[in-house]
């Protein structure tokens, strides 16, 4: 079950993009972030807005690469898989989408009163080099994955997005 809105932070008073996800967590992105449609897989896929740049700057494609995308999947697992199996289950599926998975971070951590496993990671497909954010975690027996990325050369454009709504995921209030 997905459900969406946009409302306001009672911090900043900025308009924010929420969703519940499946597994019982909502996520928070700016509210120009907007959904697309599902991919195979995917409980949500939020794109940030195109950049804007004369037509001889940025042809469509590269303007489309410079997008930063948020995907989440959500499934249910079967009885008593643990967060590290699901995690070398999402490392098998990033080993299959490319060429040249390097992973260069790695860490555990807590948010919305959840264990998540973090990892950082560039790939390529084709011509074209990705960098990656991935949050994993099992809650309430549905493994959730949390994907934050764009192309390698605007990766840190978009750092500071990627960290902020890793901090946000939280659980739903019941």
């Amino acid at each position: 079950m997905l459900a969406w809105s946009t409302a306001f932070t009672a911090e900043t008073a900025q308009p924010v993009f929420k969703a519940q996800v499946a597994a019982g967590l909502v996520i928070v992105a700016p509210a120009d972030w907007k959904p697309q449609l599902i991919k195979a897989g995917a409980a949500l896929v939020l794109r940030s807005p195109l950049e804007n740049g004369a037509a001889d700057e940025f042809s469509l494609a590269a303007r489309e690469r410079a997008r930063a995308a948020v995907s989440v999947v959500a499934q249910r697992l079967a009885a008593g898989t643990d967060r590290s199996v699901f995690v070398q289950r999402c490392i098998a599926d990033l080993e299959r989408l490319g060429t040249g998975l390097v992973i260069e971070e790695r860490s555990l951590l807590r948010l919305g009163g959840s264990d998540f496993e973090r990892l950082r990671y560039r790939f390529e497909i084709g011509p074209y080099r990705f960098v990656q954010i991935q949050h994993i975690a099992v809650v309430e027996g549905e493994g959730l994955c949390v994907v934050c990325g764009c192309g390698a050369e605007y990766f840190a454009r978009w750092s500071r997005d990627f960290a902020a709504l890793g901090a946000e995921l939280r659980p739903v209030e019941r």
